[in-house]
């Protein structure tokens, strides 16, 4: 009987350092999940940076006989897109070629005739950006059940 108090501190301490371990990796998946979500959420401002940036470029490249103060922006806004695609994307080469085609353009008819490609091209890495964005978002929510 003498024992007792033994097993009772025993019993208290193994719940106590359940308790603690419970607790830390409670924790430590919160802390991962809130950068997780961090990353998802500048992933988003990002894709509508890059979206806007498009946007506004395909409207001053369709834009007839802009003025020097527009041509500045014409050209701001291709380069924003520029430092916002990262280089090594598989359409990164194809989207540049259409801005340059815009850029060179003259004529609103090439103009015209430049732009449903730049939009296509566009489109797609803005479709696949976001898909990806929900795909990891459904992974983060499967990790948090």
């Amino acid at each position: 009987m003498e024992y007792i108090p033994y097993i009772v501190s025993l019993v208290s301490v193994i719940i106590a350092g359940g308790a603690v371990y419970i607790s830390y990796h409670t924790t430590s998946k919160q802390i991962r999940m809130q950068a997780k979500m961090k990353i998802a959420d500048l992933r988003q401002e990002w894709i509508h940076q890059l979206r806007e940036a498009m946007a506004q470029f395909q409207s001053f490249a369709v834009t007839p006989d802009l003025s020097h103060q527009y041509q500045q922006e014409f050209y701001r806004y291709g380069t924003k897109i520029e430092l916002l695609m990262n280089n090594a994307d598989r359409d990164y080469k194809n989207l540049q070629d259409c801005m340059y085609n815009l850029l060179e353009a003259i004529s609103i008819e090439e103009k015209y005739k430049a732009n449903p490609k730049y939009i296509e091209v566009c489109q797609e890495i803005i479709k696949r950006e976001w898909e990806t964005l929900k795909k990891n978002l459904r992974n983060l929510i499967v990790k948090a059940l």
